[in-house]
């Protein structure tokens, strides 16, 4: 049985529009689906920065294929509504000045920062060719500390999903389909801001690349592992695969009492 609401057309993902909050919770409120305290084998869908910057094609880091996934991901949740008991997801929030980002950089022989896609390393740190222009001892502790980890190193990205911004708001035939499913199943969404700490990257959902003391946005999120944990099922989907989806999984799996299942028709 399809829970396609009668305003949903196929054709939305693609498309850059206001969400049509107020009618889509309308719609859930007669879809006619029990409520989630009643589900007897609770299952998540986490969703991974599914956001304006990523998914549109004139987003700043625009993922090839990520408007198909858009359609793909938003048909599934009201197709599959009566067993997601709750929508989890992440937003990538940034501010002008953070540590991946061009001004926290510069040369000191030439004056120039860092252009976007350059790759600094724990050796550029060391050798004064590129050099933070605050907290440079933390950066320098932080690029020493991804070297040893082995896995990535810091990055230097365009201006993406800027706290405020359009950039940064879920697609809209997402935001809609997420509202419907709340009156749906009388559930409240969870919105889980992450990578809005200025000294670390943040590409999974629950710890940033490098723990930084002092603060509780620069350490694992344990309270929302163990949350999530609760759940019989999770499925996950979003934005991009290769960065912020598969950091978020592996961060998260070894909490889980069943593994992750990704949507793979959802995520590119």
């Amino acid at each position: 049985m399809s829970n396609l609401p009668t305003l949903y057309n196929s054709e939305d993902a693609f498309r850059d529009y206001v969400p049509r909050t107020q009618e889509f919770m309308t719609l859930g409120a007669q879809a006619g689906l029990r409520p989630t305290a009643e589900d007897k084998a609770p299952a998540a869908l986490v969703v991974i920065d599914m956001q304006n910057d990523f998914v549109r094609p004139d987003g700043a880091l625009s993922v090839p294929g990520s408007e198909a996934d858009l359609q793909r991901l938003v048909e599934f949740i009201y197709n599959k509504a009566e067993q997601i008991s709750a929508i989890y997801c992440t937003l990538d929030s940034h501010y002008p000045m953070q540590i991946f980002y061009s001004e926290w950089w510069h040369n000191p022989a030439t004056g120039e920062q860092p252009a976007p896609f350059t790759v600094i390393t724990a050796e550029d740190v060391a050798q004064d060719a590129w050099v933070a222009r605050q907290d440079a001892e933390w950066s320098q502790h932080y690029v020493t500390e991804l070297a040893k980890q082995g896995q990535k190193q810091l990055m230097i990205w365009p201006k993406h999903t800027m706290v405020g911004t359009w950039g940064q708001a879920l697609s809209s035939a997402l935001y809609e389909a997420i509202a419907w499913h709340s009156a749906a199943r009388q559930t409240q969404p969870v919105f889980v801001t992450k990578g809005d700490l200025p000294q670390v990257e943040r590409y999974g959902a629950f710890a940033p690349e490098v723990e930084y003391p002092g603060d509780l946005r620069g350490r694992a999120d344990q309270s929302l592992l163990d949350e999530l944990a609760g759940y019989q099922r999770t499925w996950w989907a979003g934005e991009a695969e290769t960065h912020c989806v598969i950091a978020s999984q592996v961060q998260a799996v070894e909490y889980f009492a069943s593994k992750p299942q990704v949507l793979e028709a959802c995520t590119s």
